[in-house]
């Protein structure tokens, strides 16, 4: 469904992270396989429930509340990994696609990736977060 780095000010402070890259999901297809019963939600926002792992604190998946595609996101950091730390499955499909909340970032990033006010399809930046003219 999606690949995106987040900079929003919630993903920074419940990731204790500059940004956090999120894997987005139908909602099926994002479930708990155990330890269901231990799972804290904690709604951060109109639109979006996260849910964290009680006994450790580990943030495991966000439940998006929208009406016309809802999802579940997962950190790309919590998935599994192979013996030398790379993420498995972790191909170019994978790989962010674009920067969402990118004028709260905390560092710049001259890639090549779409950098948004918001979500996509919100105003695009530049590397330094200065607006882009819209798209004729």
């Amino acid at each position: 469904l999606f690949s995106v780095l987040c900079h929003c000010t919630i993903c920074q402070r419940w990731n204790a992270a500059p940004f956090t890259h999120w894997l987005g999901y139908p909602v099926a297809s994002v479930r708990c396989v155990e330890g269901e019963d231990k799972l804290i939600a904690h709604n951060t926002s109109a639109t979006m429930t996260r849910f964290a792992c009680a006994v450790c604190s580990v943030p495991l998946f966000n439940e998006s509340h929208s009406e016309t595609e809802p999802f579940r996101d997962v950190p790309s950091g919590i998935l599994d990994r192979d013996e030398s730390g790379r993420i498995l499955g972790l191909d170019a499909e994978l790989a962010p696609k674009t920067h969402i909340y990118y004028r709260s970032r905390v560092f710049a990033f001259n890639d090549n990736l779409p950098k948004f006010t918001a979500l996509p399809h919100s105003a695009r930046l530049d590397a330094d977060g200065n607006e882009l003219p819209a798209a004729k």
